[in-house]
């Protein structure tokens, strides 16, 4: 098992994580920080509190970057408007 960090980039401050958690694979750890930007972002809407720009960068234990989400990639929003009269 790896461990996996994830930093909270937002409005050009970094909250970094010290503690990491342990994960099987890469792709288990973007899926749980997935998990976590998602709660993250609905705290944000319930406070209106602006997500444009924050994300969670996922490291592994070699501080090597293994992947990126922006909070606003998690929002259920159509790309391309279906509707009509």
């Amino acid at each position: 098992m790896t461990r996996y960090y994830f930093h909270i980039q937002r409005s050009g401050m970094s909250i970094q994580d010290f503690e990491g958690e342990a994960f099987a694979t890469a792709d288990r750890a973007v899926s749980e920080a997935r998990r976590s930007v998602k709660e993250i972002v609905a705290i944000a809407t319930i406070e209106e509190r602006l997500i444009d720009d924050d994300r969670i960068d996922i490291y592994d234990e070699a501080d090597v970057l293994v992947g990126t989400i922006h909070m606003i990639d998690v929002l259920p929003i159509r790309k391309t408007p279906t509707g009509g009269r």
